[in-house]
């Protein structure tokens, strides 16, 4: 979050403290730049890294103004360029570790050249508490902010912070919204008059898909500190263009500042989101015992890219809005390509749990995506499903998305 509105510096008492003015929370979520995700369904494509960078710049983010809070006498930071680092791993389906560490120039107002230093290091982890199949996805956010950050140079609170947050998701289709509250404290957080020790912060982000390729998202940001007019806040706004599955690169604008003492300050930012595509060398490649056409075997090649997409939960046969749409693509394609034959839906499940019920259990993921099949218009006499228990698992150096992936259905043309 970008320090936008002003500070005023009353009675300039002495203090040991310092306070950091690179506020712009860094996302470890593929789709936003300051808000956190709830590590729902579909958060990250390969289910274990992303690797990020943000560039932003502030301009004046330390000011000083007259005791009544009506008119800036002077400006002392004139401006902070940062870049900030980021990676996140993803150890489970529910829980993710990340860092980021921001690298900034500063330039003071005296004329004196940019300085380069670093800021506070921030580590968070991130558990999510509900099932996929929850139209609403919560997680759980603590943080803790390592005092890495040169304090000279307003990159630092000068001692170690901690927060927790707690974010919520809603897949509405067209669009997803999410939203992150918490607080955050930091003892050392102070300068001058300024009071950054103990924090209430909001966060809410909108997800557009346009197309495949090309999404549309905005954010709100703020901050509530002791203060009311230290309480900074920020709109963003970007575009997000998807290179393929693993690279994507955001660009916006900001808007902070909401009065005419601090100045309406527009600003440009640009995110850039790295996923390493591991899950790509584990695709499900559906079979068929009959000859089929080229056309055939691209329709085969295609569901079995959008088999990928429909995942299910521990312990579950549930089926959530987005494996229902990858069904119906697949049931659009099945009817597009008049594959002949007939259907063998194959359920599966991983090694956890005994024998016995994993079977019963891969049988009704099988049910559940015949059923689904059968509502989009499949013939209900062309196709079958089978149970496959753990009997067919997927074999991966990862054991973690071996045991994801193992709980799957794929399909055989007869």
């Amino acid at each position: 979050m970008n320090k936008l509105f002003a500070i005023a510096l009353l009675g300039f008492a002495t203090s040991a403290h310092a306070v950091n003015l690179q506020l712009l929370n860094h996302s470890h979520s593929p789709h936003y730049l300051v808000t956190e995700d709830t590590l729902s369904k579909g958060s990250l494509i390969n289910q274990r890294l992303i690797l990020s960078a943000n560039y932003h710049h502030l301009n004046d983010p330390l000011v000083a103004t007259n005791p009544e809070r009506t008119e800036r006498t002077r400006t002392l930071v004139k401006g902070m360029t940062t870049v900030q680092l980021g990676a996140g791993w993803q150890t489970s389906s529910r829980f993710l570790i990340g860092l980021a560490a921001p690298v900034s120039q500063v330039t003071f107002s005296n004329g004196s050249e940019r300085q380069t230093g670093i800021g506070d290091t921030t580590v968070i982890g991130k558990y999510r508490v509900t099932a996929n199949n929850d139209p609403t996805s919560i997680a759980l956010i603590p943080s803790f902010n390592l005092p890495t950050g040169d304090e000279a140079l307003f990159l630092g609170d000068g001692g170690v912070g901690a927060g927790l947050k707690l974010a919520m998701e809603r897949d509405f289709g067209r669009f997803r919204i999410n939203g992150n509250i918490g607080v955050a404290r930091n003892q050392n957080a102070t300068y001058q008059d300024i009071d950054y020790r103990n924090r209430f912060l909001a966060a809410l982000g909108v997800h557009v898909p346009i197309t495949d390729k090309w999404h549309w998202t905005a954010e709100g940001y703020t901050m509530l500190t002791k203060s009311a007019e230290q309480t900074p806040g920020e709109i963003v706004a970007g575009i997000q263009y998807f290179r393929n599955d693993s690279l994507s690169v955001t660009s916006g604008i900001g808007f902070g500042g909401f009065d005419s003492t601090t100045g309406n300050d527009w600003r440009f930012i640009m995110g850039l989101k790295w996923q390493p595509a591991i899950a790509s060398s584990m695709q499900i490649v559906p079979s068929s015992t009959t000859p089929l056409s080229m056309q055939q075997e691209e329709t085969m090649r295609l569901i079995g890219e959008l088999n990928l997409e429909i995942r299910f939960d521990h312990d579950s046969d549930v089926l959530d809005a987005e494996d229902k749409n990858a069904v119906a693509q697949i049931a659009k394609l099945i009817k597009k390509s008049s594959l002949s034959g007939k259907l063998i839906i194959q359920g599966h499940a991983n090694r956890i749990g005994e024998e016995d019920y994993n079977k019963d259990l891969s049988q009704r993921r099988a049910r559940s995506v015949r059923r689904e099949l059968i509502k989009q218009g499949i013939d209900p006499v062309l196709t079958q499903a089978v149970g496959f228990g753990q009997s067919q698992p997927i074999e991966h150096e990862n054991r973690r998305m071996a045991l994801d992936m193992s709980r799957r259905v794929d399909f055989l043309i007869q």
